[in-house]
């Protein structure tokens, strides 16, 4: 019997949104480069099979590959801010991401406090003290929470630690990936002030080849198994009020120069085997993921966070996603610079992982009618999935969050100000010194002289 799908709407739109399915990934594609590049196909295996191929960095090549520059919308009209509308963040947290009551909160922030919360997020999720919206504390993974210490946090983190993700799908229980998770939320809940609300995890790349280096943090070669397992374990940490943040969305399937890899494939391979691994944690509702963590490859020319139809149109148009997408490691914007902020923002990012407060600079951003639309939207997505976290354990409508420096950030500023005073006084026992050996250069000068004039009346 032939099965063809002639007929059938069955992949017309969203499951999820209801929304049509269209491609996406067609810049992805080799084809968009050179047409006559043929995949390999079963109805001609031997004809197809793959050799070495020579892609040519065309000047169409070397311009997408270029790091992208934002743009500005010259229909975009300044959101308000500032306004007091008497709302907190507890008041949100059974309220749809889609309510216009969430557009009433947003009032209420200050450009200030967008701006900031959005570029510097690493390890962390800013207090916002508008509408009540605590701090957390994001922490690593996959196989444990930890790794603290990259927040500034002085007290140490009692955790247990798990087994890899390549174990566990292993086992084929899904039971136990949930019940992982679980426990992950559990360790989480029991740090206590230290608010282990954000855990970057679990790592949902393929087994693309044997020689990934990170192949222990992923599930599976396979889409659907990784999928299974990845939304297990989603499931059980998200019980305990953990935002999850899935990782690397997309293609990051090889660690070899992974912060500017250009992944080529197709709409087909892109769509039933790499984001099939997400998929189920995405799209999954009130059990599934409240983040996701961007990758740092390129999905065809353009970084993962600069690809709209990636970022926006499959993970918000047809999976619902309401929460929030953090871009991997953006601390040091010198060395990965095609995580620029403008075009992140435009394509759909809501988050830098970034711990310096100087980084990710927007001139002239409260200004800018695009750029504060565009942070109010990544401010809306954070916000709510903070407020389905457990960092809002303990809030009530009534409380008061007043931003605080963390104590690391206090020793930093002490290192700063023990090294500028240490600067001027260094560069005033410089000057001194040079005062001094001119003056005695000087003296031992004059005093030549004068026994040459001694000489000559003699």
């Amino acid at each position: 019997m032939k099965l063809t799908l002639a007929g059938s709407d069955a992949y017309e739109t969203s499951p999820y949104t209801g929304v049509p399915v269209t491609n996406q990934f067609e810049d992805a594609d080799v084809r968009s480069y050179d047409p006559s590049f043929v995949y390999l196909t079963r109805s001609d295996w031997a004809g197809t099979y793959p050799t070495t191929y020579d892609f040519k960095a065309t000047s169409e090549v070397l311009a997408a590959l270029a790091v992208q520059e934002g743009t500005d919308d010259p229909n975009a009209s300044m959101p308000t801010t500032g306004a007091q509308n008497g709302l907190t963040l507890a008041m949100m947290r059974d309220t749809p991401a889609a309510d216009a009551a969430w557009d009433d909160l947003l009032d209420q922030l200050s450009a200030e406090e967008m701006y900031n919360l959005v570029r510097v997020g690493g390890y962390q999720t800013q207090a916002v003290s508008s509408v009540g919206a605590p701090p957390t504390v994001c922490v690593d993974g996959p196989a444990y929470v930890g790794n603290a210490g990259t927040t500034g946090v002085t007290v140490s983190e009692k955790t247990y630690s798990w087994c890899s993700e390549v174990v566990i799908s292993s086992t084929w229980n899904t039971a136990r990936a949930q019940a992982m998770g679980e426990q992950i939320g559990e360790d989480c809940l029991a740090q206590g002030e230290l608010n282990f609300a954000g855990w970057y995890a679990p790592s949902m790349n393929i087994h693309r080849t044997p020689f990934s280096g990170r192949n222990f943090e992923y599930y599976s070669e396979d889409g659907f198994l990784s999928g299974r397992f990845g939304a297990a374990t989603v499931h059980g940490a998200r019980s305990k009020g953990v935002i999850t943040f899935v990782k690397h969305f997309a293609l990051n399937d090889q660690e070899t120069m992974r912060t500017t890899v250009a992944t080529l494939s197709n709409e087909q391979a892109i769509r039933e085997v790499y984001l099939a691994a997400f998929e189920p944690s995405v799209a999954g509702g009130d059990e599934g993921t409240l983040g996701i963590m961007l990758s740092m490859n390129r999905v065809g020319l353009v970084w993962s966070g600069d690809h709209r139809g990636l970022v926006t149109n499959v993970v918000r148009g047809e999976w619902g996603f309401g929460g929030v997408v953090i871009t991997d490691q953006a601390s040091y914007p010198q060395a990965f610079p095609l995580l620029a902020i403008r075009a992140g923002l435009g394509a759909g990012t809501d988050l830098w992982l970034n711990s310096g407060t100087d980084n990710w600079q927007i001139d002239g951003y409260a200004s800018n009618p695009t750029v504060m639309c565009q942070l109010r939207e990544a401010s809306r997505h954070i916000l709510y999935a903070v407020s389905r976290s457990l960092a809002m354990n303990g809030i009530s409508s009534t409380t008061e969050v007043v931003p605080a420096m963390a104590t690391w950030q206090k020793a930093l500023t002490g290192v700063d100000v023990v090294a500028g005073v240490a600067a001027v006084a260094g560069a005033w026992a410089i000057v001194r010194n040079m005062r001094r050996a001119k003056a005695k250069v000087s003296d031992e000068a004059q005093g030549e002289t004068g026994d040459k004039n001694d000489e000559v009346e003699a």
